[in-house]
């Protein structure tokens, strides 16, 4: 299994790539821009598929509130 690859960002690029860096570092750049906004695609794309559909939610919800009506709520109503 390959070891995975440095998290380079726009801060550190210079310090991880030295050599390509100082060579051209329009092109490095432009290649860290492309990992940044693909670990962002990845993020929103994880959120996306783990983000639960409308009848999920609602079974969720209704599981919720019957959770909380089985608990005994005694309440006191006073009127001045």
């Amino acid at each position: 299994m390959p070891a995975p690859l440095p998290r380079v960002t726009l801060k550190n690029f210079m310090k991880v790539m030295a050599k390509e860096a100082i060579m051209d570092p329009s092109k490095c750049e432009q290649s860290v821009r492309k990992m940044v906004q693909k670990r962002v695609d990845d993020h929103l794309q994880r959120n996306q598929d783990g983000k639960l559909t409308s009848e999920q939610t609602e079974l969720k919800m209704k599981k919720k509130h019957d959770r909380d009506f089985q608990r005994e709520a005694r309440v006191a109503v006073f009127k001045i």
